[in-house]
Protein backbone atom coordinates (compact mmCIF):
# COMPACT_ATOMS: atom_id res chain seq x y z
CA UNK A 1 0.00 0.00 0.00
CA UNK A 2 2.80 2.40 0.94
CA UNK A 3 4.67 1.68 -2.26
CA UNK A 4 1.53 2.36 -4.27
CA UNK A 5 1.08 5.76 -2.59
CA UNK A 6 4.71 6.67 -3.23
CA UNK A 7 4.28 5.75 -6.88
CA UNK A 8 1.20 7.98 -7.14
CA UNK A 9 3.06 10.91 -5.54
CA UNK A 10 5.99 10.53 -7.94
CA UNK A 11 3.63 10.34 -10.91
CA UNK A 12 1.76 13.46 -9.86
CA UNK A 13 4.88 15.54 -9.10
CA UNK A 14 5.50 16.80 -12.68
CA UNK A 15 1.85 17.83 -12.98
CA UNK A 16 2.04 19.67 -9.68
CA UNK A 17 5.17 21.54 -10.76
CA UNK A 18 3.54 22.47 -14.06
CA UNK A 19 0.45 23.76 -12.27
CA UNK A 20 2.60 25.92 -9.97
CA UNK A 21 4.47 27.35 -12.96
CA UNK A 22 1.25 28.13 -14.82
CA UNK A 23 -0.22 29.80 -11.76
CA UNK A 24 2.93 31.87 -11.27
CA UNK A 25 2.95 33.00 -14.89
CA UNK A 26 -0.72 33.91 -14.63
CA UNK A 27 -0.06 36.03 -11.54
CA UNK A 28 2.86 37.78 -13.31
CA UNK A 29 0.76 38.47 -16.41
CA UNK A 30 -2.07 39.91 -14.36
CA UNK A 31 0.29 42.29 -12.59
CA UNK A 32 2.36 43.31 -15.63
CA UNK A 33 1.77 46.76 -17.11
CA UNK A 34 2.08 46.02 -20.81
CA UNK A 35 1.48 49.65 -21.73
CA UNK A 36 4.62 50.51 -19.79
CA UNK A 37 6.55 47.70 -21.48
CA UNK A 38 5.43 48.98 -24.87
CA UNK A 39 6.45 52.53 -23.99
CA UNK A 40 9.87 51.35 -22.87
CA UNK A 41 10.44 49.63 -26.21
CA UNK A 42 12.29 51.58 -28.88
CA UNK A 43 9.98 54.16 -30.45
CA UNK A 44 10.03 54.28 -34.24
CA UNK A 45 10.16 57.47 -36.28
CA UNK A 46 6.76 56.48 -37.67
CA UNK A 47 5.33 56.40 -34.13
CA UNK A 48 6.86 59.79 -33.30
CA UNK A 49 5.47 61.45 -36.43
CA UNK A 50 2.04 59.96 -35.77
CA UNK A 51 2.06 61.25 -32.19
CA UNK A 52 3.14 64.75 -33.28
CA UNK A 53 0.42 64.94 -35.93
CA UNK A 54 -2.33 63.70 -33.60
CA UNK A 55 -1.50 65.79 -30.52
CA UNK A 56 -4.30 68.28 -29.98
CA UNK A 57 -3.81 68.95 -26.28
CA UNK A 58 -0.79 70.47 -24.59
CA UNK A 59 -0.20 67.28 -22.63
CA UNK A 60 -0.22 65.13 -25.77
CA UNK A 61 1.98 67.60 -27.64
CA UNK A 62 4.43 67.75 -24.75
CA UNK A 63 4.67 63.96 -24.64
CA UNK A 64 5.11 63.78 -28.42
CA UNK A 65 7.84 66.42 -28.40
CA UNK A 66 9.61 64.58 -25.59
CA UNK A 67 9.47 61.40 -27.68
CA UNK A 68 11.02 63.31 -30.58
CA UNK A 69 13.77 64.71 -28.34
CA UNK A 70 14.61 61.21 -27.14
CA UNK A 71 14.43 59.74 -30.64
CA UNK A 72 16.65 62.39 -32.21
CA UNK A 73 18.92 62.89 -29.17
CA UNK A 74 18.30 66.64 -29.25
CA UNK A 75 19.15 66.79 -25.57
CA UNK A 76 22.55 65.20 -26.25
CA UNK A 77 21.97 62.36 -23.78
CA UNK A 78 23.52 59.69 -26.00
CA UNK A 79 25.62 61.77 -28.40
CA UNK A 80 24.03 59.93 -31.33
CA UNK A 81 22.78 62.94 -33.29
CA UNK A 82 24.64 65.65 -35.18
CA UNK A 83 21.85 68.03 -34.11
CA UNK A 84 22.19 67.39 -30.37
CA UNK A 85 23.31 70.98 -29.70
CA UNK A 86 20.22 72.59 -31.20
CA UNK A 87 16.78 73.60 -30.08
CA UNK A 88 13.92 72.14 -28.13
CA UNK A 89 15.50 72.90 -24.80
CA UNK A 90 13.26 72.32 -21.80
CA UNK A 91 12.59 76.03 -21.32
CA UNK A 92 10.86 76.38 -24.70
CA UNK A 93 9.08 73.04 -24.94
CA UNK A 94 5.99 74.18 -23.02
CA UNK A 95 5.33 77.06 -25.41
CA UNK A 96 6.06 74.90 -28.42
CA UNK A 97 3.70 72.19 -27.13
CA UNK A 98 0.90 74.76 -26.77
CA UNK A 99 1.51 76.06 -30.31
CA UNK A 100 1.67 72.56 -31.81
CA UNK A 101 -1.59 71.54 -30.13
CA UNK A 102 -3.31 74.71 -31.36
CA UNK A 103 -1.95 74.10 -34.86
CA UNK A 104 -3.29 70.53 -34.87
CA UNK A 105 -6.70 71.80 -33.73
CA UNK A 106 -6.75 74.29 -36.60
CA UNK A 107 -6.69 77.27 -34.26
CA UNK A 108 -3.29 78.72 -35.13
CA UNK A 109 -3.46 81.63 -37.55
CA UNK A 110 0.27 81.57 -38.37
CA UNK A 111 1.08 81.05 -42.04
CA UNK A 112 4.64 79.87 -41.46
CA UNK A 113 6.31 77.79 -44.16
CA UNK A 114 9.82 76.49 -44.64
CA UNK A 115 10.34 79.31 -47.13
CA UNK A 116 9.34 81.95 -44.58
CA UNK A 117 11.60 80.34 -41.96
CA UNK A 118 14.46 80.64 -44.45
CA UNK A 119 13.67 84.30 -45.11
CA UNK A 120 13.49 85.11 -41.41
CA UNK A 121 16.59 83.16 -40.44
CA UNK A 122 19.03 85.37 -42.31
CA UNK A 123 20.45 82.30 -44.02
CA UNK A 124 20.40 84.17 -47.32
CA UNK A 125 22.75 86.76 -45.78
CA UNK A 126 25.15 84.22 -44.27
CA UNK A 127 25.43 82.17 -47.43
CA UNK A 128 27.10 83.65 -50.50
CA UNK A 129 24.74 82.74 -53.31
CA UNK A 130 22.13 80.40 -51.84
CA UNK A 131 18.44 81.13 -52.19
CA UNK A 132 15.39 79.22 -51.07
CA UNK A 133 15.30 77.13 -54.25
CA UNK A 134 18.92 76.05 -53.89
CA UNK A 135 18.40 75.41 -50.19
CA UNK A 136 15.35 73.22 -50.76
CA UNK A 137 17.13 71.35 -53.55
CA UNK A 138 19.80 70.38 -51.03
CA UNK A 139 17.25 69.68 -48.30
CA UNK A 140 15.34 67.32 -50.61
CA UNK A 141 18.56 65.37 -51.14
CA UNK A 142 19.01 65.20 -47.36
CA UNK A 143 15.44 63.95 -46.97
CA UNK A 144 16.04 61.30 -49.63
CA UNK A 145 19.09 60.15 -47.67
CA UNK A 146 17.08 60.09 -44.42
CA UNK A 147 14.49 57.82 -46.02
CA UNK A 148 17.14 55.11 -46.41
CA UNK A 149 17.16 54.63 -42.63
CA UNK A 150 14.23 56.53 -41.08
CA UNK A 151 14.96 55.34 -37.55
CA UNK A 152 18.45 56.80 -37.43
CA UNK A 153 18.43 59.80 -35.00
CA UNK A 154 19.65 62.23 -37.67
CA UNK A 155 17.09 60.90 -40.14
CA UNK A 156 14.27 61.25 -37.61
CA UNK A 157 15.23 64.91 -37.12
CA UNK A 158 15.12 65.56 -40.87
CA UNK A 159 11.83 63.72 -41.40
CA UNK A 160 10.19 65.68 -38.57
CA UNK A 161 10.96 68.80 -40.62
CA UNK A 162 9.87 67.30 -43.93
CA UNK A 163 6.32 66.42 -42.94
CA UNK A 164 3.55 67.23 -40.51
CA UNK A 165 1.66 64.14 -41.63
CA UNK A 166 1.38 61.09 -39.36
CA UNK A 167 3.70 58.95 -41.47
CA UNK A 168 7.16 58.76 -42.96
CA UNK A 169 7.10 60.41 -46.42
CA UNK A 170 7.15 58.06 -49.41
CA UNK A 171 9.81 60.22 -51.08
CA UNK A 172 11.31 63.69 -51.00
CA UNK A 173 9.81 64.69 -54.36
CA UNK A 174 6.57 66.03 -52.88
CA UNK A 175 8.33 68.38 -50.44
CA UNK A 176 6.85 71.87 -50.88
CA UNK A 177 8.73 74.73 -49.22
CA UNK A 178 5.73 77.03 -49.64
CA UNK A 179 3.31 74.73 -47.82
CA UNK A 180 2.18 75.65 -44.32
CA UNK A 181 4.52 74.26 -41.68
CA UNK A 182 3.75 73.41 -38.07
CA UNK A 183 5.51 75.38 -35.30
CA UNK A 184 7.65 72.30 -34.69
CA UNK A 185 8.71 72.04 -38.33
CA UNK A 186 9.60 75.73 -38.34
CA UNK A 187 11.69 75.41 -35.17
CA UNK A 188 13.61 72.37 -36.40
CA UNK A 189 14.20 73.84 -39.85
CA UNK A 190 15.58 76.98 -38.22
CA UNK A 191 18.05 74.78 -36.31
CA UNK A 192 18.99 72.97 -39.52
CA UNK A 193 19.64 76.29 -41.27
CA UNK A 194 21.74 77.50 -38.34
CA UNK A 195 24.03 74.54 -38.85
CA UNK A 196 24.10 74.39 -42.65
CA UNK A 197 22.94 77.76 -43.98
CA UNK A 198 26.34 79.47 -44.15
CA UNK A 199 27.62 76.75 -46.49
CA UNK A 200 24.46 76.24 -48.49
CA UNK A 201 25.95 77.64 -51.69
CA UNK A 202 28.76 75.08 -51.38
CA UNK A 203 26.26 72.28 -50.74
CA UNK A 204 24.21 73.46 -53.72
CA UNK A 205 27.26 73.12 -55.95
CA UNK A 206 27.41 76.85 -56.68
CA UNK A 207 30.96 77.32 -55.45
CA UNK A 208 33.89 75.33 -54.09
CA UNK A 209 34.52 75.17 -50.38
CA UNK A 210 37.42 77.26 -49.07
CA UNK A 211 40.50 75.20 -48.28
CA UNK A 212 40.20 73.37 -44.96
CA UNK A 213 36.59 74.37 -44.41
CA UNK A 214 35.26 70.85 -44.75
CA UNK A 215 38.01 69.04 -42.86
CA UNK A 216 35.54 66.68 -41.21
CA UNK A 217 33.78 65.96 -44.48
CA UNK A 218 34.51 63.68 -47.42
CA UNK A 219 35.68 65.08 -50.74
CA UNK A 220 33.02 66.17 -53.19
CA UNK A 221 32.51 63.59 -55.94
CA UNK A 222 31.43 65.34 -59.12
CA UNK A 223 30.39 62.03 -60.69
CA UNK A 224 27.51 61.67 -58.20
CA UNK A 225 24.13 62.32 -59.84
CA UNK A 226 22.07 65.46 -59.25
CA UNK A 227 22.82 69.16 -59.01
CA UNK A 228 23.58 69.24 -55.27
CA UNK A 229 27.18 68.58 -54.24
CA UNK A 230 27.60 65.06 -52.86
CA UNK A 231 30.27 62.74 -51.53
CA UNK A 232 30.64 59.01 -51.93
CA UNK A 233 30.62 57.07 -48.70
CA UNK A 234 30.72 53.44 -47.70
CA UNK A 235 27.57 52.84 -45.66
CA UNK A 236 27.91 50.20 -42.92
CA UNK A 237 31.44 49.16 -43.99
CA UNK A 238 32.61 45.67 -43.12
CA UNK A 239 29.08 44.30 -42.79
CA UNK A 240 26.93 42.26 -45.17
CA UNK A 241 24.80 45.39 -45.64
CA UNK A 242 27.65 47.64 -46.77
CA UNK A 243 27.02 49.70 -49.88
CA UNK A 244 28.46 52.75 -51.59
CA UNK A 245 26.16 55.78 -51.49
CA UNK A 246 26.22 59.29 -52.88
CA UNK A 247 25.24 61.51 -49.96
CA UNK A 248 24.40 65.23 -49.90
CA UNK A 249 27.13 67.10 -48.00
CA UNK A 250 24.96 68.18 -45.03
CA UNK A 251 24.23 64.51 -44.31
CA UNK A 252 27.85 63.32 -44.43
CA UNK A 253 28.67 64.23 -40.82
CA UNK A 254 25.81 62.09 -39.55
CA UNK A 255 26.99 59.10 -41.60
CA UNK A 256 30.55 59.42 -40.36
CA UNK A 257 29.26 59.74 -36.82
CA UNK A 258 27.78 56.26 -36.84
CA UNK A 259 30.66 54.45 -38.46
CA UNK A 260 30.37 55.04 -42.21
CA UNK A 261 33.53 55.96 -44.08
CA UNK A 262 34.52 58.22 -46.97
CA UNK A 263 35.06 56.51 -50.30
CA UNK A 264 33.91 53.48 -52.22
CA UNK A 265 33.39 50.31 -50.18
CA UNK A 266 35.71 48.16 -52.31
CA UNK A 267 38.53 50.68 -51.97
CA UNK A 268 38.10 50.85 -48.20
CA UNK A 269 38.12 47.04 -47.99
CA UNK A 270 41.26 46.84 -50.14
CA UNK A 271 43.05 49.45 -48.02
CA UNK A 272 42.16 47.58 -44.85
CA UNK A 273 43.42 44.30 -46.28
CA UNK A 274 46.72 45.85 -47.32
CA UNK A 275 47.55 47.16 -43.87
Amino acid sequence: MLSTRLHLVKSAAPLLVAAIVVAGVGMWLSGCDFNKVEQEAATSTQDVLAALAAADTEAEASAAIQALVEKTDLDGSSGASMYRDFGLKKAERAGLAASLAAYNRGELSSEASLASVFQNSGASENAVTADINATMMVFKEVVADALRDPDDPNAAFILAIATNLPRVPASSSALDHAAKASPLQARLFSAWLTKHGPLMDVYAGKRSAPAGLLQAQCDVDETCPGAAAKARICHKPGTPAQQTLCVALPAVEGHLGHGDACGVCEEIHDQGSAQ
